[in-house]
């Protein structure tokens, strides 16, 4: 009883600590301009990154068909059904196609700058390493902690990688476009909160919840960095941005991105008349609309979702996150994301005279 409450203590303490340095750091850092990484250097060849990313999108794929034949097929044979397989499948998805994201991750929070790359690195690597730990020993755990978070791991690195090669789509080679640098601040100041909450919702749930406390410490700060929507801020500024440079094209506007970084606005290569230009205008300001609906939806998801994933309704309710929730409530403001950014589709250019 004494070493626990000396751990318990232990454990506190280096809580505080690390709030504190926290949250000095981010006053220290948020005002200064900072260089995102995007999945290596920018001579980094755009082909390895599409490689990558289609192999994350073929296994996770294939995860997600292994998972959903317990839903048709009562009796599967036993290598189908064992958790194993998908470890099997899911591991090269971790480790070669989210390779980038765990350097320039792990890079960021070394340099004490935490992005969205270190929130998707600690997440997939806490959800994979407790995956592996339900294999090895999960008949040991009570029957709601023994479900995996494999088709999390591969969904999420599959949705980041998707979301950062639109993005190299239509990112000026230099500089980084206004409406991208605003996500970028708020992922600076998100990030490290999304953090703190994750380590106290861990201390809490290992010092004072129910055992096996330290399996439900995991999981609940899984389920917190899960929620945290990390996919759904990746997403929320190229998808309307690429989707109104598809527009312009098909509608004979040659789209070009300027190179200056405290530009917004995307330009055409049309010879200059008034109704391109108020086209243009118009476009314009419909995509950053929609780029701040989705950081709006992200930010109010999060502070609805994070709260419950950290279990603040235990104590009345009994209730707590598990994988499948963790997965649909990861999903769900991506979904959101995505339905709002199409709303761009439906502006409409002024007909040719």
């Amino acid at each position: 009883m004494t070493l626990n409450l000396f751990a318990s203590a232990v454990l506190m303490l280096l809580a505080v600590i690390t709030s504190i340095g926290t949250v000095r750091s981010m006053a220290s850092h948020t005002a200064g301009a900072l260089t995102d990484q995007h999945m290596g250097t920018s001579s980094s060849p755009t082909d390895t990154l599409i490689r990558r990313t289609i192999v994350a999108a073929a296994l996770t794929l294939v995860t997600l068909a292994v998972s959903g034949l317990h839903l048709f097929i009562t009796h599967l044979p036993g290598w189908l059904a064992d958790e194993w397989l998908r470890a099997l499948l899911i591991t090269p998805v971790m480790f070669y196609s989210a390779y980038a994201i765990h350097i320039n991750g792990w890079q960021a929070l070394i340099q004490r700058r935490p992005n969205l790359q270190s929130l998707v690195s600690l997440c997939t690597i806490a959800a994979y390493a407790y995956s592996l730990i339900v294999c090895c020993v999960g008949d040991q755990l009570p029957e709601p902690l023994q479900s995996t978070y494999f088709e999390f791991v591969g969904v999420t690195i599959t949705l980041v990688l998707s979301a950062v090669l639109m993005e190299r789509a239509w990112l000026p080679a230099k500089g980084t476009p206004q409406l991208q640098r605003t996500v970028n601040r708020i992922s600076r100041v998100l990030v490290p909160i999304v953090l703190l909450i994750a380590m106290w919702t861990f201390v809490v749930w290992e010092v004072f919840g129910p055992q096996p406390a330290l399996v439900r410490a995991l999981v609940t700060a899984i389920s917190v960095l899960a929620v945290s929507c990390p996919c759904a801020l990746a997403w929320a500024c190229p998808l309307p941005v690429s989707i109104a440079l598809g527009m312009m094209q098909r509608h004979g506007m040659q789209p070009e991105l300027p190179s200056h970084p405290d530009s917004s606005q995307p330009t055409s290569s049309q010879p200059a008349s008034a109704q391109p230009t108020c086209d243009l205008e118009r476009l314009t300001h419909r995509v950053r609309i929609t780029v701040r609906v989705n950081i709006a939806l992200v930010l109010m998801f999060n502070i609805v979702a994070i709260p419950i994933a950290a279990g603040v309704l235990y104590p009345w309710l009994g209730w707590m996150f598990n994988p499948m929730l963790a997965s649909i409530a990861m999903i769900a403001p991506c979904v959101a994301v995505a339905l709002c950014s199409l709303t761009v589709r439906l502006f409409r250019f002024t007909p040719q005279q």
